[in-house]
């Protein structure tokens, strides 16, 4: 199952938003602050965050900052009811995917997490890419679930494999790890 992570110190956008995550088959844990958020960011490996800019003790803006300094490359949404084109440069650069302006509603969300959907899975480098990124952090299952998803349309991929080894080494299946080793370096050996 997928995780998200929401950030923002109003209750009902978390609310709001939690429920339409839910809705769409994500795991939702929520932080009231950005020290909070950054926290559990660190923590726990998450497939989306969607920070809120204004929120007490630190912004959503530092907290994007803080964990892309850590390398922490998890899709993140930043929204506001302050919108400026200022934070809007400043947040992307930073990577941010999407920039949703307060307020906005369940169908809204709905089309924004379609969006970006579309765009995870329309670049597939930025997707192993954060592949990646979730087996540093240990997210073995999650990683693989997401490789074994792409698998069917990339048959011929070694990266694929490398990666789907790297998981099954996570998870302590040495024999499974071993298999998907042995497809990547075949593979490799093909392409020279």
């Amino acid at each position: 199952m997928k995780r998200a992570l929401i950030a923002d110190d109003t209750k009902n956008i978390r609310l709001l938003l939690s429920r339409c995550l839910e809705h769409e088959g994500y795991q939702v844990a929520t932080a009231q602050n950005g020290p909070q958020a950054l926290e559990m960011a660190q923590s726990t490996p998450y497939d989306l965050i969607m920070l809120d800019i204004k929120m007490p003790e630190m912004s959503g803006t530092e907290v994007l900052r803080r964990l892309r300094q850590q390398h922490i490359d998890t899709p993140v949404v930043v929204m506001t009811a302050y919108g400026t084109i200022k934070n809007a440069v400043e947040t992307t650069n930073l990577g941010a995917l999407c920039y949703l302006q307060k307020p906005f509603t369940a169908d809204k969300i709905k089309k924004v997490l379609e969006e970006l959907q579309q765009e995870l899975a329309g670049d597939e480098t930025a997707l192993l890419a954060y592949i990646e990124g979730q087996l540093g952090l240990g997210a073995y299952s999650q990683a693989a679930d997401s490789l074994l998803a792409m698998l069917p349309r990339h048959t011929l991929d070694p990266e694929i494999y490398r990666l789907l080894a790297a998981a099954a080494r996570g998870q302590g299946d040495v024999a499974a790890a071993e298999k998907y080793q042995l497809l990547c370096d075949t593979l490799r050996s093909a392409e020279s």
